[in-house]
């Protein structure tokens, strides 16, 4: 294979940048979800995942408060502190002001325990 040339490209060169590319393909946010920051230990926070997300079930509560506060951050860019928000900065607010209450919820559970589909705080075991 090593021999083998396609308009001047030897074939490991192509390999590489196919392995290149599929790393790509698996990185932060090419699951269609737009990155709008990270914690301060480096995770992903996305745009229009709920708290609740599988991609924050490792999250701690310092996480959690990075999230909210990056949310805030975006809502208060386009909300009512805006001079003349439009229905869109609204709109945006709005959407991140319920995104940052979710994670809001994860800053005030006991150790150990998670927040659940039913809302309440279940003790693990």
């Amino acid at each position: 294979m090593e021999n083998f040339n396609y308009k001047g490209y030897r074939a490991n060169n192509i390999l590489k940048a196919f392995g290149q590319l599929q790393d790509i393909q698996k990185g932060e946010g090419s699951r269609g979800g737009k990155v709008i920051g990270h914690t301060s230990s480096g995770k992903p926070i996305y745009e229009n995942l709920h708290a609740t997300a599988k991609e924050y079930s490792d999250f701690t509560k310092e996480d959690h408060q990075d999230a909210h506060s990056r949310h805030q951050i975006i809502r208060n860019q386009h909300s009512h502190l805006k001079e003349n928000p439009t229905e869109e900065d609204i709109k945006i607010a709005n959407h991140h002001n319920l995104r940052r209450k979710g994670h809001f919820k994860f800053l005030n559970t006991e150790p150990g325990s998670k927040w659940n589909a039913n809302k309440k705080f279940k003790k693990e075991e």
